[in-house]
């Protein structure tokens, strides 16, 4: 039975267990309560057993503070670049990451996603998100269906109806339309 289990770390205190009662290939946790860019350690188990090292993850930073930092990264694929950008995101101190696109190559195929960004990146992953955007390759398979389906992304606000003057590029409900807006920058 996959489960997940946050303590302290840096000072902060959670106390929190979330079990999954089916076996399922994506995992979504929504935590409340978090402090601002508090420090937060976790363990993921699966019948009982660690599936990998503890680890710590820093929570968002509310909009009360006007200081982050962020990466750029994109064009990833590549034998040993991805670890290579994984090891200096986790040395960065950033808070989040914004990959540019084409996550797989050649075409963005949903079989390709583990060997080439969830393994390699698992470091950054475990500390902190990645927030992608579709490049030309990853839309070559199903117009970006893989990706949509990887990553849990933020809502973007778009609502299902057309704007005027749109006709023929697609409907506002296509979360491939859209701002990515958090607050002022």
């Amino acid at each position: 039975q996959p489960a997940l289990v946050a303590g302290q770390g840096g000072g902060v205190h959670l106390d929190a267990c979330v079990l999954e009662p089916e076996p399922v290939t994506q995992h979504v946790v929504r935590i409340g309560g978090l402090a601002s860019g508090g420090l937060y350690r976790y363990q993921v188990y699966s019948d009982g057993s660690p599936l990998g090292p503890e680890a710590t993850f820093r929570a968002p930073r509310g909009p009360e503070e006007s200081v982050f930092r962020f990466a750029v990264i994109g064009d990833t694929a590549g034998v040993g670049i991805p670890q290579q950008i994984a090891g200096e995101l986790v040395d960065s101190g950033a808070d989040f990451a914004i990959h540019t696109g084409d996550v797989v190559y050649p075409s963005g195929a949903e079989s390709g996603y583990d060997a080439e960004f969830f393994e390699p990146f698992a470091a950054w992953l475990r500390i902190a998100p990645v927030l992608p955007t579709l490049g030309n390759h990853d839309v070559q398979t199903a117009r970006g269906a893989a990706l949509l389906s990887a990553f849990v992304l933020p809502p973007n606000g778009i609502t299902a109806e057309p704007r005027a003057g749109a006709a023929g590029r697609g409907s506002r409900g296509d979360p491939r339309r859209g701002p990515l807006i958090r607050g002022e920058v």
